[in-house]
């Protein structure tokens, strides 16, 4: 019986030691920080995105934000210089609609500029 409450206890000590690691230890794969851009070779921002988080361009209707104004859908990445870039972060559908309103059900790309 003490085997049994032993191996209980320590899988969930395992199961609880995972989920804090990944809950607050790990990157915010939604967020590119400027550490982050800073420290890749990229050429442009969509070069950027398609290196470091390429699930954000898996749709072309996906749109962008850059300083909270809308810009369009991915074909405008090139035009924006990535040496502006201090912050590149994605919003799932459901967050883009609530934050963007409706409309957004590919998702937003928001670009912070210096």
């Amino acid at each position: 019986m003490n085997r049994k409450i032993t191996a209980v206890l320590m899988f969930a000590i395992f199961i609880i030691a995972g989920c804090a690691a990944g809950a607050g230890g790990g990157a915010d794969r939604d967020v590119i920080t400027e550490q982050r851009i800073q420290a890749s070779n990229a050429n442009g921002v969509d070069q950027l995105i398609e290196w470091e988080e390429p699930r954000w361009l898996s749709n072309s209707s996906t749109r962008v934000y850059v300083d909270g104004e809308e810009w369009g859908t991915l074909s405008v990445l090139p035009d924006i210089r990535l040496s502006d870039v201090v912050e590149i972060r994605w919003w799932a559908p459901t967050r883009a609609n609530a934050q963007y309103g409706a409309g957004h059900s590919a998702g937003v790309i928001q670009i912070t500029r210096r």
